[in-house]
Formats: C-alpha cells, structure tokens, sequence
C-alpha cells in the first residue's frame, strides 16, 4: 500500500513539473477549437456579441476550414504560444466561422467583405459592427505565421487601443479609412531675415520635406498660391499628432520662427491619390 502511495505521489510531482516546464517554455494551455461545419455561425456571433459587450472586448471571427493547412498553422502558433494566445482571450472574444462543403456559411459571410483566401480575420466592435478585414497573408513568415507580427496585429485593434483604422464597405468594394494629421504652414513671427538667409532657410525647408517623404512620414506636401498668412499643408503619415508636431518642429524654417504650425487630425481612404 505504502509503495502505491509513493508512486502516485512522484507520478503526481513528474506531471506537475512536466506541466511548468511546458508552460516555462511558452506553451500555451488554451483548448484551441476546431473549425465545425455543424456550428450555427449566425448564433455563434449573436452569442459573442453578448459576451463582448459585457466583457468589454472585441470580437475576432475567424473564417476557414480544416481543410486549410494555413488555418491550422495559425491554430499551432496561438497552441504553441502563451503569450499570443492569453492576449487574444483577454481581448477577443474568438468565433470560428467554417467554410467548407460540408457548410460555407454563405449567407452568413454575405454581411462581410469578401474573402480572397483562409484563413481570414474580421474584427467586430462590442455590437458586431465591422472594424477591420485581415488577410493573414500580411501575417506571414516564409511557412509560418510571424508571432511578432500576429501579436502586432491584435494590440493595434484590441478594445481602447486608438483607432487608427476602420473599414467601410461600399456595394462590393471595401474602404479603409486611415487617420493622417493635416499640417497648415502659417506664416511666423519672425520674418524679418535678409534674403540670403531666407533662402538658406527654404533649401533647409525643402531638404527637411524630402527627407520625411523619404522616410515615408508624410504623404503630400506643398504650397498654397497666393501670399496669404497660410503659406502651405503637409500631410503627414505618422501614429499620434505628438510625432508630427515634433518632426515639423525639426524645420529650420519652424526652428526660425518664419514658419509656424497647426496640425489638426483627418480621416481619409488608405490609398486614395490625386489624379
């Protein structure tokens, strides 16, 4: 009996010590559920907008099938990662919406934008309104998908992250509203250099633009065409008004008091271009 005993005991303690050396190493213990082609979609969602709503989350369909050897790469990442998969069920509530032939969900994927390839992400506010369409292609490395990159994804659209972005579906076509931060260049209060130093001051102003486009912080820039007390824009695409008032704060032109700023918040469709 005693040596009963003592075996269950050091089977118990090589199990526990099993267990935190698995979660030691960044596995995650999350049960991760499979895509279900026997699953009512519509109700699911309907479930999951009530458990957002009272858990202040987002929720996260995921759209595929297991026949899809992508969809269950991505199950492995969150299986194999604890810190991805506790960040995703402390901000999302995770709905798992089948296609396959058994069951492709049609009528209910009806209401979304389509879907070019699985496995896909939607990321729904607390009412199942539509805020994000994610083609995890974005989210791949070689034959994986990236940790970094997935765990990106979900902190930029967990709930009280600032919005940035939202889509918007137009008939067939799918708009991703973007915040920029529209600059107005206005006429400073120090305007008094001689003219070899103001042109010092716009060769240093040009060179200050390009750069910035260079580095992919400003969309467009340039001149109003009059002499008025606006004297141009910038558009500058950067994550807070923070970073564009410093970056435009770095003008020579700024720095010298020829020029000053105003830099107001301003939505537009990711992409859109002059003609």
């Amino acid at each position: 009996m005693i040596r009963i005993i003592l075996a269950i005991t050091t089977l118990l303690i090589f199990t526990q010590i099993s267990l935190a050396q698995h979660q030691a190493k960044g596995n995650s213990t999350a049960v991760i559920h499979k895509f279900d082609p026997a699953r009512d979609a519509a109700k699911d969602i309907s479930n999951a907008i009530v458990e957002a709503t009272t858990t202040h989350k987002r929720i996260l369909l995921d759209i595929g099938g297991e026949w899809c050897i992508w969809c269950r790469r991505l199950d492995s990442l969150f299986a194999a990662n604890s810190a991805l998969s506790d960040f995703l069920h402390q901000q999302y509530v995770v709905v798992k919406v089948n296609v396959s032939k058994e069951n492709e969900n049609a009528r209910v994927l009806s209401g979304y934008p389509a879907v070019k390839g699985y496995p896909h992400l939607f990321v729904l506010e607390q009412d199942g309104s539509l805020l994000h369409s994610q083609d995890t292609g974005d989210l791949e490395s070689g034959k994986h998908h990236d940790p970094d990159k997935v765990m990106m994804f979900l902190k930029k659209w967990a709930p009280g992250s600032p919005k940035t972005e939202f889509d918007i579906k137009n008939g067939d076509s799918l708009y991703t509203m973007k915040k920029y931060y529209f600059c107005f260049l206005k006429k400073g209060p120090n305007r008094d250099q001689d003219s070899l130093t103001a042109v010092e001051l716009q060769k240093g102003h040009l060179a200050h633009l390009t750069k910035l486009a260079a580095d992919g912080k400003i969309s467009i820039a340039g001149p109003f065409d009059d002499d008025g007390e606006l004297r141009g824009i910038i558009i500058f695409n950067v994550d807070s008004a923070e970073e564009a008032e410093r970056l435009e704060h770095e003008d020579p032109a700024v720095k010298a008091g020829r020029l000053t700023v105003e830099i107001r918040p301003w939505w537009s469709a990711k992409g859109s271009k002059l003609p």
